[in-house]
């Protein structure tokens, strides 16, 4: 994480934003190669020719995120040209590490980090004409909703860490769903994951996974006029209010 600024949004709520950094470290004792001759350089004439301080590094790429605390959602550039380009999985490691640090889990617990999915996957999975295997994973939820609140509350007073529940039919009609079930999954969505196997429309077995299916929205934009920060920013904070509007329609049966 290269940079991060606080800003005070007023009534929307206050918010971190800044950049990742990607560059590369170049490995100086493995082997070099001359392009010129095809060879392997000896370690001692890289040594007399190379010299790399240590405190710098190349290829460095920027891409801004922005971070809401109240909603614990952060919204990143994931692809911004050809060179520049962090993948959701990266960016998940990336803040995972982040959190790890032993003062942070001393001081708050193991915090868990879930990509947010895009929304189709759980309506792909039970829409399946045959569900034969749900799994579905809580950590600890973001409890914004009710239902998340009741959910960890349930889990805190019985000291659990994770939610699993795993279902399989072998019957020809597959699971029968029922509104609790898909409930507890749309809270996993955000906060776990959810993954199923299934027969779909033309016969064949059909596995999905909430973690297979990252959500992202295409931003267009004019570098002239615009940076691709401040074209960050501008869809950012509604992209998060549209995520939790629909977790709170569909916790609701809307």
């Amino acid at each position: 994480i290269g940079s991060a600024r606080h800003v005070d949004a007023g009534s929307r709520g206050d918010r971190f934003e800044g950049d990742f950094y990607k560059f590369i470290n170049i490995d100086t004792a493995g082997k070099w190669l001359d392009l010129r001759t095809g060879r392997a350089v000896d370690k001692d004439a890289v040594d007399r020719q190379v010299r790399i301080p240590e405190n710098l590094r190349p290829n460095l790429r920027m891409l801004p995120y922005a971070f809401f605390p109240r909603s614990h959602r952060l919204v990143f550039v994931s692809h911004l040209d050809l060179k520049s380009s962090l993948s959701p999985g990266m960016a998940r490691s990336l803040v995972e590490q982040c959190l790890q640090r032993e003062d942070l889990v001393e001081r708050f617990g193991k915090a868990e980090v879930t990509v947010e999915p895009d929304r189709e996957t759980l309506r792909k999975i039970f829409s399946l004409p045959r569900l034969k295997t749900l799994r579905i994973e809580v950590s600890p939820p973001n409890a914004l909703a009710d239902v998340e609140r009741r959910l960890f509350q349930s889990m805190d007073a019985k000291n659990a860490d994770r939610l699993v529940q795993e279902y399989e039919s072998r019957r020809p009609e597959g699971l029968r769903p029922t509104e609790d079930l898909k409930e507890l999954a749309e809270v996993a969505q955000s906060n776990g994951v959810v993954s199923a196997k299934g027969v779909g429309d033309e016969g064949r077995v059909v596995s999905l996974s909430t973690e297979d299916h990252p959500h992202q929205e295409k931003i267009v934009y004019n570098p002239r006029l615009q940076t691709a920060f401040d074209a960050l920013l501008a869809r950012a904070a509604g992209i998060v209010d549209r995520l939790l509007a629909r977790d709170r329609n569909d916790a609701a049966g809307g």
